[in-house]
């Protein structure tokens, strides 16, 4: 459902970036990513509606293999709407 609703979104731009996932020889994973010619957005799902360390670990990985490309990273969960200088946080009723 997440995924067809990020292709949706992507869709409507007018550059139709690339949506990926990304997983590493060790593991690590981050669920979609999305691409366009000056940036990626890593983006993690989670179904719960509180968040931990643990959720932002392959975030944080993608991020510092990826450092000059990524500005901002987006948690898709079941809470409520908020923002930092690193993190959106998406409720998934807002995708």
């Amino acid at each position: 459902m997440c995924l067809n609703e990020i292709r949706k979104a992507v869709a409507l731009t007018a550059h139709f970036p690339e949506v990926h996932f990304w997983r590493t020889t060790s593991g690590a994973e981050v669920d979609f990513v999305i691409e366009t010619e000056k940036q990626l957005i890593p983006i993690e799902v989670k179904f719960s509606e509180s968040y931990g360390p643990a959720d932002f670990k392959n975030l944080l990985k993608f991020k510092a293999t990826y450092p000059e490309k990524v500005d901002k990273m987006i948690l898709l969960y079941n809470g409520p709407f908020k923002y930092n200088e690193k993190v959106i946080y998406l409720p998934f009723w807002f995708i």
